[in-house]
C-alpha cells in the first residue's frame, strides 16, 4: 500500500539540467519524503520483516515526476517511522488515537509498519540516448534485411529461366512489407532452394 505525496517540480528541472553521473540535491529535496508505504503486522497477512530500512532503486518514479526518458537511477530508502493503524475507509491513526476509537466502537484496526522513503542518491545516466541508438540500428538492420531479401528474389526471378523479374525493386518491397514475418521467411527459403536448383543444373 502506498501513500502519493506531491513531488516538488524542481526536482525534474534539476534532473533535465544536470550533467550525466551523481546528481547533487539541496537539502529540501534530500529531506522530503517523497511517498510512503506500510507493511502489514500481521504474519497471516505478510511474512517479511523489513527492518528499520527499506531499499528500493528503481529507474522512474511517478511520485517524483521521473520517467525513463530522464534516465536517472533512484536510490531510495524507507525510514521506519513507527507502527500506525488504518481504518475501513483508510484512515491513518497514531497508536494512541487507534486505541481511543476501539474502545469506543469495539473494533480493532489493522496495525501497519509506516515508512518515509526519501531519495539517498540520484544518478543520471544515458539510458535515453542508448535507447534510441539501438532502436535506430535496428531499424538499419531491417532495412538492410529487406533489400537483402529484394536482391535474393531478384536474381531467383533472372536465374530461373533467364527471366526477368517484372516487378521493379520498389514494388517487390511493397508487397513484401504487406507479409508477415512467417511469409517472408518461406519466400527467401523458395529463393534460396530455386537459385540452389538452378546452380546445379547448369554444373550437371
Amino acid at each position: 500500500m502506498t501513500e502519493l505525496l506531491k513531488p516538488k517540480d524542481e526536482l525534474t528541472a534539476i534532473v533535465e539540467n544536470a550533467d550525466y553521473g551523481d546528481v547533487s540535491l539541496p537539502p529540501d529535496l534530500k529531506d522530503h519524503t517523497w511517498f510512503i508505504k506500510y507493511e502489514s503486522t500481521n504474519p497471516l497477512l505478510s511474512d517479511t520483516d523489513t527492518g528499520d530500512e527499506w531499499h528500493l532503486q528503481i529507474t522512474a518514479e511517478e511520485h517524483t515526476g521521473l520517467t525513463e526518458d530522464h534516465g536517472c537511477i533512484i536510490d531510495f530508502v524507507g525510514y521506519k517511522r513507527g507502527e500506525i493503524a488504518m481504518t475501513r475507509n483508510g484512515e491513518i491513526l497514531n497508536e494512541t488515537e487507534a486505541e481511543v476509537r476501539e474502545d469506543a466502537s469495539g473494533e480493532n484496526f489493522p496495525r501497519f509498519k509506516a515508512y518515509d522513503f526519501k531519495i539517498k542518491n540520484l544518478e543520471k545516466t544515458t539510458g535515453p540516448i542508448d535507447r534510441e541508438r539501438l532502436s535506430r540500428t535496428f531499424d538499419q538492420q531491417r532495412q538492410e534485411s529487406e533489400r537483402n531479401l529484394i536482391d535474393t528474389l531478384d536474381t531467383a526471378f533472372s536465374r530461373l529461366g533467364g527471366v526477368e523479374p517484372n516487378a521493379s525493386p520498389a514494388s517487390v518491397q511493397a508487397y513484401l512489407q504487406g507479409l508477415d514475418p512467417s511469409q517472408r521467411k518461406a519466400i527467401v527459403e523458395m529463393a534460396d532452394d530455386e537459385i540452389e536448383e538452378s546452380e546445379e543444373a547448369v554444373t550437371s
